[in-house]
């Protein structure tokens, strides 16, 4: 994740994943931390990040998909 920190286009990424998020809150897929019982494991994640470019390098689209 900090290599992520270091591009110029972290801001815009950021929006993409807080976008993801959300939506994905919506759809009631994701939920808020807890704290688990004993004997409960969690899933854990990964962000990917994803950027659709055209012939002259230019980036058309940021997308952030949420892995497990």
């Amino acid at each position: 994740m900090a290599e992520c920190f270091e591009h110029s286009y972290w801001n815009l990424l950021n929006e993409v994943v807080h976008t993801e998020i959300v939506l994905l809150t919506k759809k009631e897929m994701v939920y808020p931390m807890e704290i688990t019982s004993q004997g409960i494991f969690t899933v854990g994640y990964i962000s990917v990040f994803i950027l659709e470019w055209i012939e002259n390098n230019m980036v058309v689209r940021y997308k952030a998909r949420l892995v497990a």
